[in-house]
């Protein structure tokens, strides 16, 4: 079997997860996906299988559009739902102007915070490893490149957004600059 299969992933499953019980109901054929997404994700994931996954650096070579929710008011070290609670933001209520404002002035090339809880490999290792026995808070900083990115609801302290990026961006990333712009902190609460 060879081809493409759009995978839906559920959320709380890492891509490896969902490609792997994909692997075991096909008769365990050769599959590869083309983006890592967080557990928390859940949506489209483009699958190659068989012969097929030799064009998997051309899918992940494109852009992506995601839809992330957002909860303003504090800030985890993850950058997400999930993460320890570091900060809590003041409680002020930013208005909707504010927050297109923000949104306005991230559009292009952009320097992101990579989360400590990431893939990034850091001399070998996974970033997240590090993360988890305390040695890093940061991954370090990505360039970035935002095509679009608009406001799609807001009801605080919810938001939720739709946004166009290059590859490798992290929507948490994001999330989290959007927080600290806004000046209440903030973590992606669905992707």
């Amino acid at each position: 079997m060879t081809g493409f299969i759009n995978l839906y992933k559920e959320k709380g499953l890492t891509s490896f997860q969902n490609i792997k019980k994909l692997s075991m109901l096909l008769g365990n054929v050769k599959v590869g996906h083309t983006g890592t997404l967080d557990p928390l994700a859940e949506g489209v994931l483009p699958v190659c299988v068989g012969e097929a996954t030799k064009l998997s650096s051309y899918v992940m070579a494109e852009d992506k559009d995601y839809v992330a929710g957002i909860i303003l008011g504090y800030r985890t070290d993850s950058y997400d739902i999930t993460g320890k609670v570091l900060q809590k933001g003041v409680d002020r209520v930013p208005t909707i102007d504010e927050i297109k404002n923000i949104i306005d002035k991230m559009i292009g090339i952009i320097e992101l915070d990579i989360p400590a809880f990431s893939a990034v490999n850091i001399n070998g290792e996974r970033a997240y490893k590090f993360a988890r026995e305390g040695v890093i808070d940061s991954a370090g900083i990505r360039v970035s490149r935002i095509y679009k990115m608009d406001l799609m609801d807001y009801d605080y302290p919810n938001l939720i957004i739709a946004v166009s990026v290059e590859k490798g961006t992290y929507v948490r990333s994001i999330v989290n600059k959007i927080g600290v712009m806004l000046g209440t902190f903030a973590v992606m609460s669905s992707l």
